[in-house]
């Protein structure tokens, strides 16, 4: 026969506990519920924090490229080089400006390219010249006679936020400038500003691996 402490248990102390068990399960799973929504609202917010401030730096960054560009194909003795078309005149004449808007503005690129699209001068990789420079940025800058920018992947796996400038010289066409710097320099601006690591991944098939052995070598 139960006793009274008996009934008591099974009848008012077992409910409790097991209703209290429920009400924490619950109250987990809420927090746990919450704390998701949280960080999904704070990946949302920094995703489109960065798809806010990416292209306002690519911007950013363009302009710096087309200002330096600007005095590059106005500078008179280089103008005259470029007519003479010395090459190792125009490295010699140019290489210190490099090293200069490299350690500054972190210029990676510098090209000077001729009216039909090859490249007569690397001035960062002077040993390779001569191939016909077919990107979006340099066919619009010919297509349009006015500057083009954007970031494109280049023929060496490096991937470039470039811009082109039509070179005119006493109002006649005379080739172009082309400067460009490797897009991973914009990304601690980023990871400074919004507190985010970025990760730029780029398919093989897109890629010569000769090529791109090359340009991490370069």
């Amino acid at each position: 026969m139960r006793t009274k402490s008996e009934h008591l248990r099974n009848n008012i102390l077992f409910p409790l506990l097991l209703a209290l068990a429920v009400l924490l399960v619950a109250s987990v799973a809420s927090l746990l519920a919450i704390q998701r929504l949280n960080i999904r609202s704070d990946i949302n917010s920094k995703i489109k924090a960065v798809e806010n401030l990416f292209p306002a730096l690519v911007e950013v960054e363009s302009d710096l490229l087309s200002a330096q560009i600007d005095f590059l194909r106005e500078e008179k003795v280089l103008q005259d080089l470029w007519l003479t078309r010395d090459r190792e005149q125009i490295l010699q004449h140019t290489s210190p400006i490099f090293t200069v808007m490299k350690a500054k503005y972190n210029v990676t690129h510098f090209y000077f390219i001729d009216l039909e699209q090859k490249c007569f001068l690397r001035v960062h990789n002077p040993g390779r010249y001569g191939d016909l420079i077919n990107r979006t940025t340099m066919n619009a800058a010919s297509r349009k006679m006015s500057p083009a920018g954007g970031i494109e992947l280049g023929p060496l796996g490096t991937f470039t936020l470039r811009v082109v400038h039509p070179w005119f010289i006493n109002g006649d066409h005379v080739g172009y400038i082309e400067l460009g710097k490797e897009i991973h320099h914009i990304t601690p601006l980023m990871k400074r500003s919004l507190g985010v690591d970025l990760v730029f991944t780029i398919h093989k098939v897109n890629l010569k691996r000769a090529d791109w052995e090359n340009g991490m070598k370069m």
